[in-house]
């Protein structure tokens, strides 16, 4: 179907009530007084109230000029607007020069223009700035930012200044009344007030965009709200207006292609909204600033635009004075660009307002609009035909939406024929994006607008963008289907704003989660491989912003020593991408289609997606599972360094054709970070690294870059920070005693790529520079990449420089920068940048406190009843901690000693109660996240994964019967994230079942292969504990030779010890294993085996199991219990040292009725008594009631009391009702345990040790 043909240009929005006018009376004396030439100050008359009329505001019948690239520009405006600041700011980006009226005028005079006119009068003055003044400008047409003094606002300046706009950018600075009276220190504030409103107009004639000037402080008089603390360092006062103004300039000139060469290639930012699918504008009425916008400073909006709605209500009684109203507006529209960094909707709102006004006024506010730059902006349909193509013919870069709202909707109104003639309408009048809405009447109406979208798309006329969508409660779910720019609202709006007309409206996460639940989008995982991926901090930052949008994705880790792997998620549908991290950046290459730009000049990839479609346009198909059909590999570190440098350097050191860089290193990340400054204009770098040879490749690799490149026809716009094309001069400087070079400039950017460990509390290289390398008279930036330790000698000694303008930058503040870039990769979703900063430094920060060797070391618990106790015990085990790690550095860094030292220190802290995961349910009828929230929930604070319980979350989370390694690594990733979302620790891996003493050796052989797995589980955990069982396969199968079963063990210890961090083995003998069953032979064991990482797992049931009880006798004890028990435990505490004892556990089991022998319901066939004992009526302690009788008590005595030990004291239960169904087990096991625990503490006093 075709469109209707085109509409009559009658149609009328409801907007007719005209303002009274009356003339203007503007006295270009007072704006001249105002430059502060009259010592006495400006006389004071009477404000005449401007009309809101055309007659003070400039012809808008000329199209707005696409300005030549090097056309100098003009800033106009009020004395103190900072004018002069925001020239030099303008001239280091653009590689302009600046020319500033009152510096030309002393230079052409010799005098001031104060002395001038003392000195000669006024009117030689006039004659003399008028003839300057048109030097200057039409005798620098290119190349110049210039700064007008007030002569142009008068007569003839004005004239030329109106002949030289025609082919040149003309901005008016405004800044706030009190700012310039601060700066300026002459006038009061309302005089100041009241010549700005005169002066307006004629500046507003004179320009054709302006600039509101805000300082950070003044951002807090929308509102009494108290600023958040975030006060930047001083050399950085000024960056924020900087990048505004910057913005500003950029969008104005056509220079976004040309800036687009220092952004990512593939970044959203380079990609129009419009084009992309599911995108959501944030509705922010105007009237709601005074209560936002300082809440939403550091606030993730999630949205991928702003559309600010202005009423003629919310102008309130300003609207009477026309350039009041508009200063209004540019001030708010500015507090708007500072705090939300999102494109903006400029939308005049005729609608939702109790005012009304004319069309004439609406058009006003809409060429105002177009003044500002907003990224789009909104025209009523309904208006007439000749102002819209006005409007459309001023609008320069603007994209103007065509918006057209059904008043009142008939019950088919999505088919009717003006919905298609408004489209039709909207492209031949040359809009970019037609929006059309109507109030929902029904359900149905969603169903038809969503029909409406696909008629107009399948139709071979449509030519532009469409957003439809109903209104209202019943019009949401016509919202999320809409996939171009949806109206949302945020929580914040809802619960400030309760009033507010858009509290209706979705959030992006509501939205969100509605079109992956309508199955429009999929959910895939991704995740980050390697070999050395552990402790990453990805998943963290990833996890959460994916759950903050509303998308059911997961980020994974993934730990591997080859790429084979990796090709096999990418066969997994739902497999959608990756980080790629040493060792695997360089050899992917050869094994990817396609390749970025940035990937190619560095020679690395850190970031692969899997492409649903063999083309490079299938980048922005995301978030679909399907076969992959192609890889694209993209390099997205030299963004975390390109945006750190950015956005931490000074205005005053903004890169200028002589602003030299420093890298200190000559690996990966140098090759990173010399790219980075390449893209950023930096004309010359210098590489410091020990060897030379190192350096000179990384030189070589961009000098043959740059020759490949160099046929290429050059670009028509000029390099942001250099205009120029050359190449970067790069140089050596080997040492650190070499001076720097004297026809260099000072470094003012230090990136240092030197990877660091922390060794003994110490840094691991000597990162810090020599002093007067230091020395820029305006200090610099300087980014640190390595975050172990966080604080290097580099930022040590950079942190003592501040009062010198240098700011330090350390490795947590880029990686989040770099991920951002890879999660709108992976999602084509904006990246909620603040969140994904604060949980980089949360997850960072609970790493630590695992302290030694990832043990999370807990200090004592701080209860206010015994708070002042508590604190001293704090300190003295603090203390004890401390001299220890002092003693063992000072004697030796051997990893033995490591060992040593993280189980001693461990010991050290205080008790707390862990229970087994499979003590809570047997895993094929209750899931993991189920156990470990009830054990969250009951007070645990660590927790024993269960091998079953990761291949059962393997197979949920795959749908397999059998899951392969890499789905049992990706279910570790996922229960750790689990577990550290609920504060709990994992203290141990278990059981490695039949390991040691194996006749059949080939099977020996498959489980070395089998704990490499386990080497890699325990990292993904975070725990270095695996459990060993000793071995109880029947005694055929083993050998009782104890060189044998200690040289198996000692094979795994030793493969244990290479580990980073190491892995400890806590051997447990089991009072029914077939060669080791009591913990006396267990010791001769760990004895034999004679490593620091193997030690003894020591279990009240199964020593009392052994020792004390029987289940096969009547009585239910041995014949000799009571001494036996006496004489073992006195042989505990003499011969067993606790650095040997890794963790404990205490657990109880049940009296049998009968004697489990033959005939029991408990007896299996070939199974030892306790083994069936163990399995089916083991009973927390103090369960009495279920038969609890073993003297686990005492046991447990002996180990805290006589022994000493402290640490995690574990519930490892085994009975049948684990296997009971029903949605409370968890939750019954979880009480049971932490009331066993809860009265173990009690009895045995250990809040007293």
């Amino acid at each position: 179907m075709g469109f209707m043909p085109d509409v009559s240009t009658g149609l009328r929005s409801p907007i007719d009530l005209s303002l009274q006018s009356c003339p203007s009376k503007t006295s270009t004396e007072i704006m001249v007084a105002s430059a502060g030439n009259t010592p006495t100050g400006p006389s004071r008359m009477p404000t005449p109230q401007t009309p809101f009329s055309r007659k003070s505001t400039p012809d808008h019948s000329q199209p707005r000029h696409n300005y030549a690239p090097n056309a100098s520009v003009a800033l106009i405006g009020m004395r103190g607007s900072g004018m002069s600041t925001l020239a030099v700011m303008a001239s280091s980006a653009l590689g302009f020069r600046v020319l500033d009226a009152d510096q030309y005028f002393y230079k052409a005079t010799g005098l001031s223009r104060a002395v001038y006119k003392a000195t000669h009068g006024i009117s030689q003055y006039r004659q003399e700035e008028l003839r300057l003044m048109r030097s200057m400008l039409f005798d620098n047409p290119t190349g110049a930012v210039i700064v007008c003094g007030p002569g142009v606002v008068e007569g003839t300046g004005k004239e030329w200044l109106a002949e030289y706009a025609k082919d040149h950018l003309i901005i008016y600075i405004l800044r706030d009344a009190e700012e310039i009276q601060r700066h300026l220190r002459v006038f009061d504030v309302e005089t100041i007030r009241d010549l700005t409103r005169r002066a307006a107009p004629a500046y507003r004639n004179l320009s054709s965009f302006e600039f509101y000037n805000i300082s950070d402080m003044s951002l807090y008089r929308l509102d009494t709200a108290t600023p958040r603390g975030d006060i930047s360092p001083r050399a950085l006062a000024l960056k924020k207006v900087e990048e505004d103004f910057l913005q500003l300039i950029y969008s104005i000139t056509r220079r976004d292609d040309c800036y687009s060469k220092y952004k990512a290639k593939n970044s959203l930012s380079s990609i129009p909204l419009e084009t992309r699918k599911f995108t959501y504008s944030l509705s922010l009425p105007l009237s709601t600033l005074s209560t936002l916008i300082t809440e939403f400073r550091g606030l993730d909006t999630e949205a991928d635009a702003l559309e600010l709605t202005i009423t003629a209500t919310s102008l309130g009684n300003e609207l009477n004075s026309k350039d009041t109203a508009t200063d209004k507006i540019s001030r708010h529209f500015f507090v708007v660009r500072r705090n939300i960094r999102l494109p903006i909707i400029y939308h005049i709102d005729t609608y939702g307002s109790e005012r009304r006004i004319s069309e004439d006024e609406y058009f006003e506010l809409l060429h105002h609009g177009l003044r500002l730059a907003p990224e789009y902006l909104c025209v009523d349909l309904k208006c007439d035909t000749a102002k819209i193509q006005n409007l459309i013919a001023s609008k320069g870069q603007t994209k103007v939406v065509a918006h057209y709202v059904v008043s009142d909707p008939a019950e088919d109104g999505w088919n009717l024929p003006k919905q298609w003639a408004m489209i039709e309408r909207a492209q031949s009048l040359g809009c970019d994006i037609i929006r059309v809405c109507q109030e929902a009447r029904s359900m149905e109406d969603n169903f038809a607008a969503q029909h409406f979208i696909h008629r107009v798309k399948s139709s071979p006329d449509h030519a532009i963008p469409l957003i439809a969508y109903n209104t209202g409660r019943l019009g949401r779910m016509s919202c999320y289907l809409n996939p171009i720019l949806s109206p949302v609202t945020h929580p914040l709006v809802r619960r400030l704003v309760s009033n507010c007309p858009s509290n209706a409206l979705l959030t992006v996460q509501e939205a969100q989660k509605a079109v992956f639940s309508s199955f429009l989008l999929d959910g895939q995982y991704f995740g980050i491989y390697g070999n050395c991926t552990s402790k990453s901090l990805s998943p963290a930052m990833h996890n959460a912003a994916f759950k903050l949008l509303g998308m059911p994705h997961r980020y994974n880790i993934f730990l591997h020593e080859s790429l084979d792997q990796l090709f096999e998620l990418v066969k997994d549908n739902t497999f959608g991408g990756a980080s790629i991290t040493a060792p695997f950046k360089t050899s992917i290459i050869p094994r990817l289609d396609f390749l970025s730009e940035e990937a190619k000049a560095i020679g690395a990839v850190n970031t692969l997606l899997c492409l649903k479609k063999p083309a490079m346009d299938s980048l922005l198909d995301r978030n679909t599972a399907g076969p992959t059909v192609a890889l694209f590999g993209e390099n997205t570190d030299w963004i975390g360094i390109h945006t750190c440098v950015q956005r931490n350097l000074s205005p005053i050191n903004a890169v200028r054709r002589r602003t030299t860089g420093l890298i200190i290193g000559a690996g990966g990340m140098a090759r990173a970070a010399a790219y980075a400054l390449i893209r950023l204009g930096v004309q010359t770098i210098l590489i410091h690294n020990r060897t030379r040879s190192r350096a000179e490749e990384l030189i070589k690799q961009f000098d043959n870059q740059h020759k490949n490149e160099s046929s290429n026809t050059a670009s028509d716009c000029t390099e942001i920070g250099s205009g120029s094309h050359d190449h970067p001069l790069f140089r050596v400087i080997t040492s650190k005693d070499d001076a720097w070079p004297e026809d260099l400039s000072l470094p003012t950017i230090v990136v240092s790529c030197v990877a660091t460990r922390e060794i003994d509390g110490e840094c691991s290289a000597d990162t810090s520079l020599p002093d007067h390398w230091l020395s820029s008279p305006t200090g610099g930036v300087a980014i640190e990449l390595s975050y172990t330790p966080l604080e290097t000698p580099l930022l040590k000694q950079i942190k003592s420089l501040s009062e010198k303008g240098w700011i330090p930058v350390d490795g947590l503040q880029v990686l989040p920068e770099q991920g951002m870039m890879q999660f709108e990769l992976f999602t084509t979703r904006r990246a909620p940048a603040n969140l994904m900063r604060e949980e980089v430094f949360r997850a960072y920060k609970e790493r630590l406190e695992r302290v030694v060797d990832t043990y999370r070391i807990p200090g004592p618990t701080l209860s206010e009843q015994y708070f002042a106790g508590a604190l001293s015990s704090f300190w003295s085990w603090a203390t004890r901690c401390h001299q220890m790690i002092k003693h063992y550095q000072q004697s030796t860094t051997s990893l033995s000693s490591r060992v040593h030292l993280a189980t001693k220190i461990h010991k050290m802290s205080s008790f707390q109660p862990a229970i087994l995961s499979a003590s809570l349910g047997r895993a094929w009828l209750h899931d993991f996240a189920n156990k470990a929230k009830q054990a969250s929930e009951h007070g645990f604070q660590g927790i024993e994964v269960f091998y079953e319980d990761l291949e059962y979350e393997a197979k949920r989370l795959h749908s397999v019967e059998t899951p392969s390694n890499d789905q049992i690594l990706d279910a570790a990733s996922h229960i750790r994230e689990l577990l550290d979302g609920l504060k709990l620790t994992v203290i141990g891996l278990q059981p490695f079942l039949f390991y040691e003493g194996l006749k059949d050796r080939e099977q020996h052989a498959r489980l070395i292969e089998k704990i490499k797995l386990w080497f890699k589980i325990a990292r993904i955990l975070g725990t270095n504990t695996i459990q060993i069982p000793a071995n109880f396969l029947p005694a055929d199968q083993l050998t009782g030779d104890m060189d044998v079963i200690v040289g198996d063990l000692v094979e795994l210890a030793d493969l244990g010890i290479e580990q980073d961090p190491p892995i400890r083995f806590a051997y447990e003998a089991l009072c029914w294993s077939t060669h080791v069953d009591t913990w006396e032979k267990s010791w001769e064991v760990a004895q034999k085996v004679n490593r620091p990482n193997f030690g003894l797992c020591l279990d009240t049931f199964n020593i009392a199991g052994r020792v004390w009880g029987d289940p096969a006798s009547p009585t239910g004890k041995t014949p000799n219990a009571d001494q036996d028990l006496k004489e073992s435990l006195e042989r505990l505490v003499k011969e067993v040292t606790l650095d040997k004892v890794f963790y404990i556990q205490v657990v109880d089991a049940e009296r049998m009725e009968a004697p489990l022998v033959k005939g029991h319901p408990f007896h299996v066939d070939g199974n030892p008594a306790r083994m069936n004992w163990s399995r089916n009526a083991r009973a927390y302690m103090y369960e009495t009631d279920r038969g609890a009788y073993l003297p686990v008590e005492e046991i447990a005595k002996v180990l805290i009391h006589d022994m000493g030990y402290k640490g995690y004291v574990s519930m490892e239960l085994f009975s049948r009702t684990m296997a009971e169904e029903g949605e409370d087990v968890p939750k019954q096991h979880a009480e049971r345990g932490i009331a066993a625990w809860k009265k173990f503490v009690e009895r045995l006093k250990l809040n007293e040790i």
